[in-house]
């Protein structure tokens, strides 16, 4: 709660007002060469590498991203699209929206966002790099 008017209109100016977490988008005028920077780090913050053996076939990678915002998965989803052509949209998972990719489309996401020697979460990387190796 903020009682200076003048320093509540900046922060709701900068998109710091109510309900931010149900409205945030990406940052739209993002430069294209630093979309995978900003999606690995939104993955280090609000997305995670798991695996799933619940099929017949193995055990899948999986990679979900998380957010309360609609908008904000959708803008993420069309950036992966335009990216690595992979489509898929978020679906309601309780009180949040999820973006979950898996197996292949995992991969190719993993590896386009994790080039060269890029800043990482270490514990996420090392899960995409130990369960993408069967692939």
């Amino acid at each position: 709660r903020c009682n200076d008017p003048a320093l509540a209109k900046l922060l709701i100016a900068y998109g710091l007002g109510p309900a931010k977490s149900s409205t945030l988008r990406v940052p739209i005028d993002l430069p294209v060469n630093l979309r995978r920077d900003f999606i690995r780090g939104y993955l280090d913050g609000d997305g995670s590498w798991y695996t799933d053996n619940r099929y017949k076939k193995g055990v899948y990678l999986m990679l979900a991203f998380s957010s309360a915002s609609l908008e904000m998965l959708n803008d993420l989803s069309t950036w992966i699209q335009n990216a690595v052509n992979r489509i898929k949209s978020p679906r309601k998972n309780g009180s949040v929206y999820q973006l979950t990719y898996s197996r292949l489309p995992a991969i190719d996401i993993g590896k386009w966002i994790y080039y060269d020697n890029s800043p990482r979460l270490t514990r996420k990387f090392d899960i995409f790099t130990k369960s993408s190796l069967g692939y």
